[in-house]
């Protein structure tokens, strides 16, 4: 957890589970349990949770590597799966982290201005179509920006994926951009 100053005034950062692969199955317990003291996805969304419960600002925002269960299980919503369906047609559709979706429904239910939620993970290419860039979670805007490739060449320049953050009083503004990267 971070405060940030901002020009809308003080926003909390909130920084989700790493190493996290997506769904319901904490993945790499004993290195986040050595790192961070959690071993399970219980002991994520209590600590999440916890964390959410000490923001002091009225806004928050979320930063994750996989983005919250609750924006559909199609393989082109946010974090829906778009693999494995035949070996394991049983695992859940929605492969959001549930422990940020509970620590996000938590900061809502204490009245918390959610900024937005900020993730990646889960390629926005799929076989059948593409992701998209932002979703909407109940009011709180979710922007998935794994773009891959996330470098491209075009007219013999190599262009760099960068996703441009402005804050204003209604919530983030996120942009998408191709940038050359400066020499040296």
């Amino acid at each position: 957890m971070h405060e940030l100053s901002t020009p809308v005034g003080p926003v909390t950062l909130v920084v989700g589970r790493p190493c996290s692969m997506g769904g319901p199955k904490m993945h790499f317990p004993e290195l986040l349990s050595r790192a961070y003291g959690i071993s399970s996805m219980a002991e994520s969304a209590a600590r999440l949770c916890r964390l959410v419960r000490e923001i002091k600002t009225e806004k928050v925002l979320f930063l994750a590597h996989n983005g919250p269960l609750g924006l559909g299980g199609a393989p082109t919503d946010p974090f829906g799966r778009d693999f494995g369906l035949d070996r394991d047609p049983a695992a859940p559709l929605d492969w959001g982290d549930p422990d940020l979706a509970e620590a996000i429904e938590l900061a809502r239910g204490l009245g918390k201005h959610i900024l937005g939620v900020i993730a990646g993970h889960m390629h926005r290419r799929v076989a059948d179509g593409e992701r998209p860039f932002q979703a909407d979670l109940t009011g709180v805007p979710c922007l998935n920006v794994a773009c891959v490739p996330r470098i491209r060449i075009e007219q013999s320049v190599e262009l760099h994926h960068h996703v441009e953050l402005g804050f204003t009083e209604q919530g983030l503004i996120a942009q998408e951009r191709w940038v050359e990267l400066p020499s040296g």
